[in-house]
C-alpha cells in the first residue's frame, strides 16, 4: 500500500501528465494515433485469414521491444503522446506476435515443411 506521501506523488504524476497539454502535444497525439492505427489493418487481415505466415517474427519481436522502450521513456519523461501511442502500438504488435504463434499450425507453408 502506498504511503500518503507516495500516493500524493503518484497523483501529482498523473495530474501533470494529463493536464499540462499544449498544441505541440496535441500534434504528437494525432501523429501517434495515425502511426498506431496503421497496424490495425494488419491485425484484421491476419485474424480474418488465420495466417501469419508473411509476418516476420524477428521484425515484430524487435519492433515490440523498441516500442516497449519508448513506452518506458514516455513514462519517465511524463510525455503523454509517447505513452498513449506506444501503449496501443505495443498492444497491437503483441497481438500480431501472438497470432504468429497461434496460427502457426494453420499456415500451409509451416505444415509443408
Amino acid at each position: 500500500m502506498l504511503s500518503r506521501r507516495h500516493a500524493g506523488e503518484v497523483n501529482h504524476y498523473f495530474t501533470g501528465l494529463f493536464f499540462d497539454m499544449d498544441g505541440i502535444e496535441i500534434i504528437g497525439i494525432v501523429a501517434g494515433g495515425l502511426t498506431t492505427t496503421s497496424l490495425i489493418p494488419q491485425v484484421i487481415k491476419t485474424w480474418k485469414s488465420r495466417s501469419a505466415e508473411d509476418l516476420s517474427l524477428k521484425m515484430f519481436s524487435l519492433f515490440s521491444l523498441g516500442v516497449l522502450l519508448w513506452l518506458i521513456y514516455g513514462f519517465i519523461n511524463k510525455d503523454l503522446p509517447i505513452i498513449l501511442a506506444n501503449l496501443f502500438t505495443l498492444l497491437l504488435a503483441l497481438t500480431l506476435l501472438f497470432f504468429k504463434f497461434y496460427f502457426r499450425n494453420n499456415d500451409p507453408a509451416a505444415s509443408a515443411g
